[in-house]
């Protein structure tokens, strides 16, 4: 990719993936892709991204669901053992 004519990469700055993976805006202009460099199973790029898609945002929701018990644990656990004025506060 480097060198390669009509490619290029910009950072989207603020914005961050699940795996802290540096997210860009990718410009393809004219690109010319020769017969070494292509993947040979690569034939339909729509399916492919949406297959993707629908895989990743299930695994979205159960990161938030695990966040959500994890935070449900420690508050539980917080409450519980902590003291205010000489008393349980739960």
């Amino acid at each position: 990719t480097q060198g390669l004519k009509g490619w290029s990469a910009d950072v989207i700055k603020n914005k961050l993936a699940l795996r802290i993976v540096q997210n860009c805006h990718i410009t393809l202009k004219d690109v010319v892709v020769g017969e070494s460099q292509k993947l040979p199973h690569a034939i339909d790029f729509q399916k492919g991204t949406n297959l993707v898609l629908k895989h990743s945002r299930v695994f979205v929701c159960w990161i938030a669901a695990g966040i959500a018990m994890g935070v449900y644990d420690n508050v539980i656990r917080f409450t519980t053992q902590r003291k205010q004025f000489g008393r349980s506060i739960s």
